[in-house]
């Protein structure tokens, strides 16, 4: 249709424009049924979304977290692993070294020469501020042998890893222990923290690798004193077996 004088949007247009303007507002301002979605609709698309996402969600975290906790204890392990190494050239073999030190002494001896920029830290005042347990649940502090309160010397590594050298040892054997995100939480066995030893009944650090059996076990109702040890015969990966 021909339109000789139009008035869009208030002003007045001459007629070569007015067949497009007239186009252009009538675009904006007259609605299609066609187009759009009614607020129901709207509401159970994000509905569904929820769903979806509250289902899938904890499942990408947990992944997540064990990638992080991988990561974290196999740098924490080299660091270890390495320094023992190097300590051996300038201590004599592992099957020489005295057990029996205290936990300070050890570390001095054999070890802090070998963990650059690692810093002591106050085992008295870290007991306090952070409640360990289990993996069982059991608080650590109800079981005699892994961390002694009083005798356990702790240094920070340069990567923020809290080093344990417990006081616990034997005539071939040193236990020591990390909390691999040192104040962060859970402060658990086989979460965050995880144990390893020094011996001469193999050659230098080592895993505790006995996960099945016993109350050390990497279990449910075990302490996961030995899930290190599950962890790296896994190839360094938490399987759907672990039990996180």
């Amino acid at each position: 249709k021909e339109i000789k004088n139009a008035t869009i949007l208030g002003k007045t247009v001459r007629p070569d424009k007015a067949q497009i303007l007239k186009q252009v507002q009538d675009d904006m301002f007259v609605q299609d049924d066609k187009f759009g979605f009614t607020l129901a609709e709207v509401l159970i698309t994000l509905g569904i979304i929820g769903v979806v996402a509250a289902m899938t969600l904890p499942t990408l975290i947990e992944k997540h977290q064990k990638q992080v906790t991988v990561t974290r204890l196999k740098k924490a392990y080299t660091i270890l692993a390495q320094a023992v190494n190097l300590s051996q050239l300038d201590n004599d073999s592992i099957s020489n070294w005295q057990y029996s030190l205290s936990a300070k002494d050890f570390y001095e001896t054999y070890l802090k020469k070998y963990l650059k920029s690692s810093q002591e830290l106050d085992w008295q005042k870290l007991h306090k501020e952070i409640s360990y347990k289990f993996l069982n649940g059991t608080p650590y502090d109800s079981v005699d042998g892994i961390f002694s309160t009083n005798k356990t010397y702790a240094v920070k590594l340069s990567d923020g890893t809290f080093l344990y050298i417990d006081s616990y040892y034997s005539d071939n054997y040193r236990s020591l222990t990390v909390d691999i995100n040192g104040y962060q939480g859970p402060n658990q066995f086989g979460k965050d923290v995880f144990s390893f030893g020094i011996s001469d009944l193999v050659t230098g650090f080592k895993d505790n690798s006995d996960f099945d059996n016993g109350l050390g076990g990497c279990n449910k109702n075990g302490s996961g004193y030995s899930c290190a040890g599950k962890i790296m015969q896994d190839g360094w990966q938490i399987k759907d077996d672990y039990p996180w």
